[in-house]
């Protein structure tokens, strides 16, 4: 498939953004947005206005909840980073995702010791049509260890990990009743389900539908009802 083009990317970037500045959950300490890797030491985050002209490229996300980080042992958050751009054909190809704060969260997602951090098939099954709002969602459930089990040998990085909810846990988040947050519905263009994956309409990244105020890029998410197209919910 071929990438979207540099109009089309920023359009697509600054509907990130969009989403992304305005998730709002009492677990999610922070969104920082940077327009490059080389700006993240520096700490210089893009302006509002440049996130909305589609000049965030990378993202640190600080999570703030109970985490495993070995048997029967917890950190209580992690920073992980969002590296949109690192496989060259955003957002088509699935951003780079890793730990980046100490001690590493123990799960079978997550490298050890470079905090490489595997998001599975998620972003793969859905073409590019997932917000990277919906990814950082994705990962909060991930790193709570509220997933599915998906049987058949699989162990991730860490089979001790994976054991130990199976066995310990018995395949129960470590924060039953974590508050995860939901994608702004005025800006994911109205979906019902705020928790539903991203869906620009007829299945590619054209700059079609109904441009104007929080929808700027013309792109347009379908509903449920209307989406022969591959929605499904980011939970389904």
């Amino acid at each position: 498939m071929q990438p979207a083009t540099r109009n089309l990317l920023r359009s697509r970037l600054a509907l990130d953004y969009q989403v992304a500045s305005r998730l709002r959950a009492p677990a999610l300490k922070s969104v920082r947005a940077f327009a490059s890797a080389e700006q993240v030491p520096r700490r210089r985050e893009v302006t509002p206005e440049e996130g909305e002209r589609g000049f965030a490229t990378v993202y640190l996300v600080e999570y703030g909840f109970r985490m495993l980080k070995g048997p029967g042992e917890y950190v209580d958050g992690a920073v992980v980073r969002f590296d949109l751009l690192a496989h060259g054909g955003y957002p088509r190809t699935e951003p780079r995702v890793q730990v980046v704060s100490q001690p590493l969260p123990w799960s079978p997602h997550v490298a050890q010791p470079a905090g490489v951090f595997c998001i599975g098939e998620i972003w793969k099954e859905r073409q590019g049509h997932m917000l990277l709002g919906g990814l950082i969602i994705h990962t909060m459930r991930v790193l709570n260890c509220d997933e599915k089990d998906r049987g058949g040998g699989y162990v991730g990085y860490s089979p001790a990990a994976i054991g130990y909810w199976r066995e310990v846990l018995k395949r129960q988040p470590v924060n039953p009743d974590l508050e995860y947050p939901l994608l702004p519905p005025d800006v994911a263009y109205g979906i019902e389900d705020p928790n539903s994956a991203f869906v620009p309409i007829g299945g590619g990244f054209e700059a079609r539908g109904t441009a104007g105020p929080g929808n700027e890029s013309g792109f347009v998410c379908l509903t449920p009802e209307a989406a022969d197209n591959g929605f499904t919910p980011i939970g389904g």
